[in-house]
């Protein structure tokens, strides 16, 4: 069985990618959280569709279809909003965001159910981190840009509450393991 595969790695560690981040940091520029969130998005979704094509529980694929509908829409919000500000999405992943979605790829059976689990409550915890500190004083400067922000961050908390629950129920049915997902590369801005 893989869970051999599992043995040996680091647990997660992405709970505040930015939480370290100094107070005398300059400002988070759009631009910069346009790139990670949409980064992030591409994630999202192309893990969401894996959750669809290869989840073995019912509640797996359940999520993944959530997520995939949510994680559209806030791609296509995101589209239009950046492309009237003239800011560029990312069209792929990051490199943090790729290696995460590689790690997922390979697996399936329970295996896969695990992994993606702990993967959303990762990604969901990130995503968090970025939207909170986008919002803060430090972080991005354009209104509309930040309204949009504000407007995800109670969908985000959502997602991560239902993501633990979703780890938590996976973990009743077969053992825990620990998975080292990768940070996004810090952003200094």
């Amino acid at each position: 069985m893989k869970n051999n595969i599992l043995i040996g790695l680091i647990g997660i560690s992405s709970a505040c990618l930015f939480a370290s981040c100094k107070a005398d940091r300059p400002s988070m520029s759009n631009q910069e959280f346009i790139t990670i969130a949409s980064s992030n998005n591409n994630l999202e979704i192309m893990s969401a569709d894996q959750a669809i094509a290869k989840g073995l529980n019912n509640i797996i694929v359940t999520y993944g279809y959530k997520m995939k509908t949510h994680y559209d829409l806030a791609g296509k919000e995101l589209s239009d909003l950046a492309r009237g500000k003239n800011w560029v999405l990312s069209q792929g992943m990051q490199k943090g965001h790729q290696l995460n979605f590689e790690m997922l790829s390979p697996f399936t059976g329970e295996e896969f159910d695990w992994i993606f689990a702990e993967l959303m409550v990762h990604s969901q915890q990130e995503a968090l981190g970025i939207f909170r500190e986008a919002v803060s004083g430090r972080g991005v400067s354009d209104p509309d840009l930040r309204a949009w922000i504000g407007s995800k961050l109670p969908i985000l908390e959502q997602h991560l509450k239902e993501a633990l629950a979703l780890r938590a129920g996976i973990n009743k049915k077969i053992l825990p393991r620990h998975v080292e997902f990768k940070e996004q590369d810090p952003v200094i801005w």
